[in-house]
């Protein structure tokens, strides 16, 4: 008990961030889960850029409650992560059978057309819990573009001689460099601190810049190495898990930011 304790609850109690355990859990759990969600999809859905842009209000959805909860405003935890995106994930999967429901009885052929009803089940809660977000400091939203358009340019200029670095890949990398830039203005402010283990390491060592030090190459790595798999249903479905994990983290920070929590 003291073991779950020391590791689990007192850092969402204290928020004092992540830990080696906690994070080696969360990561498998995350695994463990996305494994599960890919099984669910059925074969006559393709997982492709429909799905991406379906999935997205979603994960702001997300984002925008981990916020609130941060502010005090959603009191629960059920709003701090995990149990959040577990959450999430769950109302997300039952909204996106529910939709497939719907698009097959309107009509047989229209099975595939989910996309257009899917997308209403995340963004009407959306704007609904988005309307308590104040935008207190503007300033911080002004610096997260600068340095959002400073480092994807700096990124693309790398990423771009790679040949294995498509249109998809250059998408995904962006998000990541927004995410970077949120970590990087929240850190140069000095009231904020890398609550993950790894992002924590490399900003430690070089500053609130190392998520750049940090993101860059791996992913590079990352698409690389997909690039070379032959199954296209699977390597489009780990992209559509790396635009989560760089897009969720990238809101909540850019929102907590905007509202001073």
């Amino acid at each position: 008990m003291k073991f779950i304790e020391k590791y689990f609850i007192d850092p969402i109690i204290y928020k004092t961030g992540y830990n080696i355990i906690n994070t080696i859990s969360y990561a498998l759990l995350f695994i463990l889960i996305s494994f599960l969600i890919y099984k669910m999809i059925p074969k006559k859905v393709k997982i492709d850029k429909k799905l991406f842009f379906s999935s997205i209000p979603f994960i702001l959805l997300g984002s925008t409650l981990r916020v609130l909860e941060d502010a005090s405003i959603l009191k629960n935890f059920l709003f701090v992560t995990p149990m959040i995106w577990i959450l999430l994930a769950f109302y997300a999967v039952t909204t996106f059978f529910i939709s497939l429901t719907i698009s097959n009885h309107l009509k047989q052929k229209y099975f595939d057309k989910y996309y257009k009803i899917w997308p209403i089940f995340g963004i009407i809660p959306l704007l609904f819990f988005i309307t308590a977000i104040r935008i207190n400091y503007p300033i911080y939203l002004l610096k997260i573009i600068l340095a959002a358009v400073a480092s994807c340019s700096i990124a693309y200029l790398i990423s771009v001689k790679f040949n294995f670095m498509t249109e998809n890949n250059m998408n995904i990398l962006f998000v990541h460099m927004f995410d970077a830039s949120t970590t990087y203005t929240a850190l140069s402010t000095g009231n904020y601190f890398e609550e993950h283990v790894v992002g924590s390491l490399f900003t430690n060592i070089f500053g609130p810049i190392g998520m750049y030090i940090l993101k860059l190459p791996v992913l590079l790595l990352v698409f690389w190495q997909l690039e070379k798999y032959k199954d296209k249903r699977v390597k489009n479905y780990i992209y559509l898990l790396i635009l989560i994990l760089g897009l969720g983290p990238g809101t909540r920070n850019m929102l907590r930011l905007i509202m001073g929590v």
